[in-house]
């Protein structure tokens, strides 16, 4: 089955550039030029660049890191998003088949695979590093690799703002398992240390280690709000929207259903015939609250792709064949879509 899936994912990732018809637009949309100028001269507090710093340091850290093979950051940040989403999803699937059937464990990666905003798995972002990161902290916390599990889950930490909820994740784990004071100390201790980086990090460049907050607010509209206000916005925009605004409500509509959905499958994470851990339970509750707890909710349908347990979910919604199939062919078709609008620079989430 890991041969088999192995294939899948290669060919999911060749199938997404083929009906984009250019690759290298997949390094060069939206937030990417960001990572790749990050790659090449790290955070600065001048010009435009100075927004940069809300975006964390491991992924174009490793673009620099891996560009001695290709010598072109393009390129290499390609081929990193790519290798580390077929690496995780590998690893997502052996640390499934630790609760689940084979079957079952490798439907969930294919949905994850061909979910419509998956197109971000194979380009210049970091989504990628990200699931194989969270991959790779619950597999080796599973086996008993504490140390493996904390550096990963650091490294997490560093790589997306979903990153800082494995941390309570970890600690509940802990407290289940009746670990040691030492070892509970250990994951409290590591938990601190990439939160400091990064906080160190905007000290550097800002003299202010909460830079990055203002940054937020004030650049990308990004300020504290109940989810319900930010959720409600986006329905307003999408049923209230002019009609001439297709753009906007197409956006909003979009947007709405994704914390809606998301929110929804809560209360379905919690059936007992569904037989979802609790550790994943935990974690995909903070990660919906963080992700939606903004007046203005943007790139829902992307956050996705950080919450992995939301696919355990699907895949146990979409037991019945008929069902499943036409998700499936709805997902593909959507995914197509998207990808053909990234590549032409148009909003895909």
């Amino acid at each position: 089955m890991v041969k088999k899936l192995l294939l899948f994912l290669l060919v999911s990732r060749l199938a997404i550039y083929l009906v984009s018809g250019h690759i290298l637009a997949f390094a060069n949309q939206w937030d990417s030029p960001h990572y790749l100028y990050l790659a090449q001269n790290w955070y600065t507090n001048k010009g435009d660049e100075s927004n940069f710093i809300v975006f964390l340091p491991l992924y174009p850290f490793l673009i620099r890191i891996f560009n001695f093979i290709f010598l072109d950051l393009k390129i290499t940040s390609l081929f990193v998003a790519n290798a580390f989403f077929i690496l995780g999803g590998i690893i997502f699937y052996k640390l499934l088949r630790l609760d689940y059937s084979e079957k079952f464990s490798a439907l969930v990666v294919i949905l994850l695979a061909i979910f419509p905003t998956s197109l971000f798995f194979s380009a210049t972002y970091p989504e990628s590093l990200y699931l194989f990161l969270f991959a790779l902290t619950f597999y080796s916390f599973r086996k008993g690799h504490l140390f493996l599990a904390l550096v990963s889950a650091s490294f997490l930490t560093l790589t997306r703002p979903f990153g800082i909820i494995i941390w309570p994740v970890l600690f509940v784990q802990s407290l289940e398992k009746k670990e040691s004071i030492s070892k509970i100390f250990k994951i409290i201790a590591f938990g601190l240390i990439p939160i400091a980086i990064y906080l160190l990090i905007n000290f550097a460049i800002y003299q202010d280690f909460f830079a990055f907050q203002k940054i937020l607010e004030n650049h990308w509209a990004k300020t504290f709000a109940l989810p319900w206000q930010g959720i409600y916005q986006s329905w307003r925009i999408a049923i209230f929207g002019r009609t001439w605004d297709s753009y906007r409500i197409y956006v909003g509509l979009a947007e709405a259903l994704a914390a809606t959905i998301a929110w929804l499958f809560i209360p379905l994470s919690l059936i007992k015939k569904f037989r979802i851990k609790k550790a994943y339970i935990i974690y995909y509750f903070l990660g919906v609250i963080l992700f939606s707890s903004t007046g203005f909710i943007l790139s829902g349908p992307r956050y996705l792709l950080s919450l992995p347990p939301f696919f355990i979910i699907l895949a146990k919604i979409l037991k019945p064949k008929f069902i499943k199939i036409v998700w499936i062919v709805v997902s593909c078709l959507l995914l197509s879509y998207l990808s053909l609008n990234f590549s032409k620079g148009r909003w895909s989430f």
